[in-house]
């Protein structure tokens, strides 16, 4: 319960030691299922050509904003509310990473669409012209030796590629969902700042009223 509260409802709200903790196995595990997910629905979209849920990207962006406006509002309340009360808080808050998924999700999905029949056919062809290419160019002027440095240079490039594609792959999603807490954040420091505002500013009038002189009936009568 202390790690949902101090995931889900922040430094302001919560009094956990979350933000004190690394959390680096839990961003990675929520990257993996990001993209599994993401391979269900583009598989998805390949065969059935529609999305699993209704809505678009605009639809799902607006309730993300919303979510992100309107919950400092019970995230101020929380400590306040009985038990069983929290927990429509806590899954609200899980709800705005979900619109904010659905939403990126809503964007991009309908562009990987793939046209199966010349994908491999295409593949080949740019493997030939680049990689096929570059083998046989210097297999022709270092013969034996320009074939083994150019297979090899290959190979170093490619595992090179793999590992910068996985390290940005893993990395986007988690910055998406930073991105979104940090929104929240400032959102609640918004929330806060308007409050101590407005209970300044209540202050001050009142101390005006009070500091006012009151004049008595005599004084008053003509």
């Amino acid at each position: 319960m202390d790690y949902l509260e101090g995931a889900l409802l922040g430094r302001i709200w919560s009094d956990t030691d979350y933000e004190n903790r690394r959390h680096a196995g839990v961003w990675l595990w929520s990257s993996f299922f990001f993209w599994l997910a993401t391979a269900a629905f583009v598989l998805r979209m390949n065969r059935e050509g529609t999305m699993p849920w209704p809505g678009d990207s605009s639809f799902w962006s607006a309730l993300t904003i919303f979510l992100i406006l309107v919950l400092p509002l019970l995230s101020r309340l929380y400590y306040r509310l009985p038990l069983l009360a929290r927990f429509p808080v806590l899954l609200l808050h899980a709800l705005k990473y979900g619109t904010a998924l659905l939403a990126l999700w809503s964007r991009f999905l309908p562009s990987t669409r793939l046209d199966t029949e010349n994908l491999l056919p295409a593949v080949i062809q740019f493997l030939d012209d680049t990689a096929g290419s570059f083998i046989e160019r210097n297999t022709e002027m270092n013969q034996v030796i320009g074939l083994i440095a150019s297979s090899l240079l290959l190979v170093l490039l490619g595992i090179g590629v793999f590992l910068g594609a996985l390290l940005i792959l893993t990395c986007l999603p988690i910055l998406y969902l930073k991105l979104v807490t940090l929104f929240q954040a400032l959102s609640d420091r918004l929330h806060v700042g308007i409050e101590v505002l407005y209970q300044r500013l209540r202050y001050r009038i009142s101390h005006l009223f009070a500091s006012r002189p009151k004049h008595s009936k005599k004084e008053t009568a003509p």
